[in-house]
């Protein structure tokens, strides 16, 4: 039993064949072209071939009725099924205002659809306060002796990003570096204790020796000190007017460019986002304040949008079984089926896929007439092309062989391909594939 397929050596410009032994699963041979010429002269030195399983492809069909007229020919009855579905889906484009419509779902649902901006950034700072208060109590109401050690860890890693979530940037950045520092720390500590030097230790961690020896000879760690990591730019140009700024500001003055005119002044030469980014800083620590003016407009929820099933999409439900659809789909198919057409179209399809199924060859000629009668433009074409490779469709829904074999060799041949990138030659992935360790 022989299974024959073409696969691609350069996709859409050179294609062999792999000729494939169905009953022993091994390949027999690799040829540098597809057409019926190149496939012919092999065939003809293996005359004992009985029975070859491929696709639709007329070339193979050709050389194999040339060469060996006794051989029975049978049909793929994936590519049966496949050939089917391309010729729904182009009558489903030629019916697409009968398709029903469907809702695209966002991937994610969004929180505070019905709420202004501000109550909704209000409510997912509450929530978070609330989550981070509720691990806090679960934390604190767990005994260490009751808890097990690998449910602790994910406690602990959910408050950090609650504790995180609740920061500032600028307080969210810091308290990261310093973890990261300590979390060194702490593996100097250790490296230390197990005997380790500190030039060892140093190389270890890519750390210099002079950070090494301090965390060492420091009792507990060393924090940094305040306003450190920040180059000295000398004294700021603000700073004579500090005072004066604190008083106005204490006054409740908090424009920027009231105080920025009032500074000016009195000599300042500065810019005004240096002062800005003072103020900013001041700012972060009065009460907020109540808004004024009229309220937010509500944010209205989106209406869902609505789309025609894809021609696609709605292939598929004609040729999969029903027990296998999902409700949705399901209710799909029937608004379908309410036009007498596609439900005519929808039969013969089920009957179809069925009988390749479950073996029904004598129920071939029936359904070839019916198929035909329906006046279908597409479904015609799809019978005309049964008609022309009739032998090998009937076999295909009567005989045990598929070509599920050769279609798997290609896809190991393609692996090797990718294995073998720059150097895939026809000689030596013909030595990969049949000579495979």
């Amino acid at each position: 039993v022989l299974g024959i397929d073409d696969f691609a050596l350069r996709r859409g410009d050179t294609y062999g064949t792999i000729l494939i032994n169905i009953e022993t699963g091994k390949p027999l041979d690799l040829l540098p072209d597809r057409t019926a010429e190149a496939v012919m002269p092999w065939l003809s030195t293996h005359p004992e071939i009985q029975v070859v399983s491929r696709d639709r492809a007329s070339a193979f069909a050709e050389a194999v009725s040339r060469v060996l007229p006794h051989a029975t020919q049978v049909a793929d009855r994936y590519h049966l099924v496949q050939n089917l579905r391309d010729h729904l889906q182009q009558f489903l484009d030629r019916k697409r205002t009968c398709l029903p419509e469907v809702e695209d779902i966002p991937l994610t649902e969004r929180s505070g659809n019905t709420q202004g901006l501000g109550d909704a950034h209000g409510d997912q700072t509450s929530t978070v306060l609330s989550r981070a208060e509720a691990v806090d109590s679960q934390t604190e109401e767990t005994s260490q002796s009751e808890a097990l050690g690998g449910a602790e860890a994910p406690k602990t890693t959910m408050k950090q990003e609650l504790e995180l979530a609740c920061l500032t940037y600028a307080e969210r950045k810091k308290k990261i570096s310093r973890d990261k520092r300590y979390a060194r720390y702490e593996h100097v500590l250790a490296l230390h204790q197990a005997g380790i030097g500190q030039r060892a230790i140093a190389r270890e961690i890519h750390m210099s020796r002079r950070i090494v020896h301090r965390y060492l000879s420091a009792e507990i760690f060393p924090e940094r000190a305040p306003g450190s990591g920040v180059r000295s730019r000398g004294r700021s140009k603000l700073a004579p007017h500090l005072a004066y700024l604190q008083e106005r500001w204490n006054a409740g003055e908090h424009t920027c460019s009231h105080l920025f005119r009032e500074i000016k002044q009195h000599g300042y030469s500065g810019s005004e986002s240096l002062l800005r980014h003072v103020l900013g800083e001041w700012r972060t620590e009065l009460p907020p304040q109540p808004r004024q003016g009229p309220p937010r407009k509500q944010r209205l929820a989106p209406k869902p949008r609505k789309r025609r099933l894809s021609s696609r999409g709605a292939s598929f439900l004609m040729i999969l079984p029903p027990s296998k659809l999902t409700k949705v789909q399901q209710q799909q198919g029937a608004q379908m089926n309410r036009n007498e057409e596609l439900r005519a179209v929808y039969t013969l399809s089920q009957e179809f896929v069925t009988m390749l199924k479950e073996r029904h060859a004598e129920a071939l000629d029936s359904w070839l007439k019916r198929a035909k009668a329906c006046h279908v433009t597409e479904l015609t074409s799809f019978v005309n092309g049964i008609r022309r490779d009739y032998a090998a469709v009937r076999a295909a829904c009567s005989s045990e062989w598929s070509n599920g074999i050769t279609e798997g060799h290609v896809n190991r041949l393609k692996f090797l391909k990718r294995q073998m990138f720059g150097r895939a030659h026809l000689d030596l992935l013909r030595v990969k594939v049949l000579h495979a360790v």
